[in-house]
């Protein structure tokens, strides 16, 4: 059975130590190397040539290649083979958002299990993408009968619009002025298409547009 090679980067030490020690239980992974941050990952991977590359979100104090979202990018952009994997404190959904759409596998929240990360890889392995459990869940507990395919097809086309730009990132009032229209009237927009989806808060919305791969 050929392995799937993996490389870990991560600041903190005991991190490194205790995430190989969980994927080095299955078989079907091998850790071949560690990195420190951003500028000796990217050093490593054209040497240890990984399928998967397991990283933190937030290394600081790297001057070349930064961290976060822009490390993300430099990686997904410069090694469009390898797959990402990425650890993080952080459960923004935005922020979340952002990795999927910057082209990321898969995302692990460090207050989750440990074992996470292994099904979070078996995933990734399989050529499919990871969403955590519990970004899911506020996406389960809004199904109801109504699939969610005929649900996106009840928006409106404006309501589409005004959808992918909150979700991108931008404000009611951002979108209000980018289609020259007034803050209630996008409101109203945003509302309807909430209540179409079945969905009640701002947070639900963007799980159920990243599980769906509604913008992608």
């Amino acid at each position: 059975m050929k392995k799937t090679k993996i490389i870990l980067a991560d600041d903190h030490p005991l991190v490194l130590i205790g995430v190989r020690e969980v994927i080095e239980q299955d078989l079907r992974f091998v850790v071949v190397d560690s990195a420190s941050g951003p500028s000796d990952l990217i050093a490593k991977i054209p040497v240890a040539r990984p399928d998967i590359i397991v990283t933190d979100f937030a290394m600081p104090g790297d001057s070349v290649f930064g961290d976060g979202l822009k490390l993300i990018a430099y990686l997904t952009r410069t090694f469009p083979d390898v797959k990402l994997l990425v650890l993080t404190m952080l459960t923004n959904p935005i922020i979340v958002s952002a990795l999927y759409d910057a082209g990321v596998h898969g995302v692990v929240f460090k207050g989750d299990s440990l074992n996470d990360i292994l099904a979070a890889l078996f995933a990734i392995r399989s050529n499919r993408r990871y969403i955590p459990a519990s970004l899911q869940a506020s996406l389960r507990a809004s199904s109801g009968a109504e699939s969610v395919g005929e649900r996106i097809k009840t928006l409106s086309p404006r309501e589409y619009e005004v959808l992918r730009h909150f979700v991108g990132g931008e404000s009611v009032q951002d979108i209000a002025r980018h289609f020259n229209r007034s803050i209630k009237t996008v409101s109203g927009h945003k509302v309807a298409a909430m209540q179409k989806l079945g969905i009640t808060t701002d947070q639900q919305l963007i799980t159920f547009c990243i599980t769906t791969e509604l913008f992608q």
